[in-house]
């Protein structure tokens, strides 16, 4: 006669999720069944629809969009004139439908700092360039022009003679202190340089630098550095 042993057989586990959560499958199926069969009660006129809902067995559903509001140009734009939004969004205004704006930069007291440079396609002049700097930018008197001629000497240019300001203008949304100046620029071209900066109340600044050859820098300045002047707006 064959001896039983009197130690229960160890039950044997199939079926392990390869993740190590045994039985999710089967979790997911019962609660998919229970909201079919919800669903054929209130069908049925048993459970009013509205208190019906199937839950979601997905993993990991996508979460809410977190992306800030975007900036939008003040004003409306001019014929011909398209809006462009800063990628970091830190600012945006409407430029001619033939500029367009790219990555550059403005060499503050020698060191070259961020800034986004639009100017006609294909095209280096004329130019409107806007950094934001870490501190505030010289906004008055002596401090001003010489800050101003510094930027245009470290790009190559040389000559430096100012010719209005610094005073304060209105364009748009804000209040600037502008510097205009005429300069030699590298490569020989004869220009009129327009700076304009204010301070943030964070203590940052926003430099802005227009270019373009002095004999046609009052016509591009009605044409476009103005129209981009009083469209600009600036995230808080």
């Amino acid at each position: 006669m064959a001896l039983r042993s009197s130690t229960p057989p160890t039950p044997v586990i199939t079926g392990v999720h390869p993740r190590g959560r045994p039985g999710m499958a089967a979790v997911g199926l019962v609660l998919l069944c229970g909201g079919l069969v919800a669903l054929g009660l209130a069908a049925q006129g048993v459970l009013p629809l509205a208190a019906v809902s199937v839950p979601s067995i997905g993993v990991g559903n996508p979460p809410a969009s977190t992306a800030a509001p975007g900036i939008v140009p003040n004003g409306t734009a001019p014929p011909s004139f398209t809006a462009y939004s800063d990628p970091a969004r830190q600012f945006a205004l409407y430029i001619s439908s033939s500029w367009s704006g790219k990555a550059g930069s403005i060499a503050v007291n020698g060191q070259p700092q961020a800034a986004t440079v639009f100017t006609p396609t294909a095209s280096a002049q004329p130019s409107w360039r806007i950094a934001f700097l870490s501190s505030a930018f010289p906004s008055t008197s002596t401090a001003y022009i010489n800050a101003l001629a510094k930027i245009i000497v470290a790009e190559g240019g040389k000559n430096v003679t100012p010719v209005q300001g610094p005073a304060p203008e209105q364009d748009g949304l804000y209040t600037w202190s502008r510097l205009d100046v005429l300069a030699q620029l590298k490569g020989g071209l004869q220009a009129r340089i327009v700076a304009y900066t204010m301070t943030l109340p964070s203590g940052k600044s926003v430099l802005i630098v227009a270019e373009s050859q002095t004999i046609t820098y009052n016509a591009t300045a009605q044409q476009d550095f103005m129209p981009m002047m009083n469209s600009l707006s600036i995230k808080a």
